[in-house]
């Protein structure tokens, strides 16, 4: 499950977990969602997952907002 090589190998599990952080706030909570449910998933998986509740580094509320807002209603909270 490894990468093959290196001494920096992470499991594809890892791996996932990384991407969905990059990808944002809404892949976040999705990741954070699975990695809850262990039935759902493989335990691996839900292991690395739970990263994303445990180790995120704090997200402003006001930009969360304005994130939400946008992607919602295509607004972006300027005239």
């Amino acid at each position: 499950e490894t990468n093959g090589g290196g001494s920096a190998s992470i499991t594809h599990a890892e791996r996932l977990a990384v991407a969905l952080e990059k990808l944002g706030p809404t892949y976040v909570k999705f990741g954070q969602a699975l990695g809850s449910r262990p039935d759902v998933v493989p335990s691996s998986l839900a292991k690395a997952l739970s990263a994303l509740q445990d180790d995120m580094t704090p997200f402003d509320s006001k930009v969360a907002k304005e994130i939400i807002l946008r992607e919602l209603t295509g607004f972006d909270g300027k005239d």
